[in-house]
């Protein structure tokens, strides 16, 4: 895993997570963000139940950021976060 955090010249946090794990298909990456029952399973097996970045995405929004994943099957993922600067 790699996590970068730069601000560029629009002056937002931007926080760049990067993983090369199993990756997901469109159908599970277009649900991450959502409270769901989708049991996906990890590198090493373990299961996650989709409810962890839906959380990340609520506290995100509530300061007036954004958070956006890439990915597919076999590529790993990405996940780009950007806050405000008045928020950090």
């Amino acid at each position: 895993i790699t996590v970068e955090a730069t601000i560029p010249e629009d002056k937002k946090l931007q926080v760049v997570v990067e993983d090369h794990g199993v990756g997901m298909d469109e159908r599970i990456r277009k649900q991450l963000f959502t409270p769901n029952q989708i049991v996906c399973t990890g590198t090493q097996r373990e299961k996650g139940m989709g409810i962890a970045l839906f959380l990340c995405k609520e506290f995100i929004e509530k300061y007036n950021g954004s958070i956006t994943a890439r990915s597919a099957s076999g590529e790993g993922a990405t996940f780009t976060i950007q806050l405000p600067s008045h928020s950090i």
